[in-house]
């Protein structure tokens, strides 16, 4: 007998609460979250993903490095006048929040360290951190930024006997904005190796060098190891480049006119960004051969 009165009672329970309408308790609930409308009972899943702005506002710089960004993930329910007995009925049964990178361009590789994540039905808030790794291949545009978008979703909770529906399913999604960085690289080939000279003459070779990176680039030529007495040697000292422009420096030498036989040139190239000269790539070193004879 008393098991048939309880299950007369859960069932007005059910009916009344789909008459009364349901008032949200007041809980601070952040715009950017999409969830469904009240069900009839009162309760409803609300997701938030949050992470530290300085994390997303320095450039990534591509090729080199792997950003990580911890993300907060947040979980709670809301409840009207009834959801109060709901979630005791309901306490400490287990939520799984799916977590997915539903865009990001096709040159950035992007991943979550966990794709789900386990809460516990609550009004309380709680926050679990999870990772985002960010990784840039050479081909990212300087500009303009770019977004990298979470979809985080909760499925469905059901009451007894998995029928009846006290929880709808939820779904979030926010984009995270990101900049490249510069990536600065460059392509040095010359002529040849060697300059054929003789003793008191001028002899140009043509050195050519090709902007692979992701930004316009000012090259500085640096010759650091060279013959001296009487040598008279010239590089061109700067070159600029558009992206995936190539342009020429030239090296002028002159051996001095009693000189005979064979000395090397070292040069180094350094790519910097035109509009930031503080950011440069690696320097790229090359190394002439010139042979002088009568």
């Amino acid at each position: 007998m008393k098991r048939k009165w309880l299950a007369i009672g859960i069932i007005l329970l059910f009916i009344g609460t789909s008459i009364i309408p349901a008032i949200a308790k007041p809980l601070p609930i952040p715009s950017n979250t999409v969830s469904h409308p009240r069900n009839l009972f009162g309760l409803q899943s609300h997701i938030n993903v949050s992470w530290n702005e300085n994390d997303t506002s320095e450039p990534i710089i591509p090729l080199t490095e792997t950003r990580v960004i911890p993300l907060n993930i947040t979980y709670w329910l809301t409840q009207g006048i009834f959801g109060r007995f709901l979630l005791r009925f309901m306490n400490g049964r287990a939520v799984s929040v799916d977590l997915k990178i539903c865009e990001k361009p096709s040159w950035c590789t992007a991943m979550l360290e966990q794709n789900y994540m386990t809460f516990i039905s609550s009004d309380v808030p709680q926050t679990k951190e999870n990772m985002l790794y960010v990784h840039l291949n050479k081909t990212a545009p300087r500009w303009p930024p770019f977004q990298i978008l979470i979809e985080a979703s909760v499925h469905s909770l059901k009451g007894p006997l998995g029928i009846m529906t006290l929880v709808q399913h939820i779904s979030y999604s926010h984009a995270l904005k990101l900049q490249v960085g510069f990536y600065l690289d460059i392509v040095v080939n010359p002529d040849s190796d060697i300059i054929n000279a003789t003793p008191g003459n001028t002899s140009i070779l043509a050195i050519n060098i090709t902007n692979l990176g992701n930004a316009r680039t000012v090259v500085h030529a640096d010759i650091v190891d060279s013959p001296t007495d009487g040598w008279n040697i010239v590089i061109t000292e700067q070159i600029m480049l558009d992206i995936n422009m190539t342009n020429i420096a030239y090296l002028v030498v002159r051996p001095p006119s009693n000189f005979s036989g064979t000395e090397t040139i070292t040069i180094t190239f350094t790519p910097y960004a035109a509009d930031d000269q503080t950011h440069h790539g690696e320097p790229v070193p090359i190394t002439i051969v010139v042979i002088c004879e009568p």
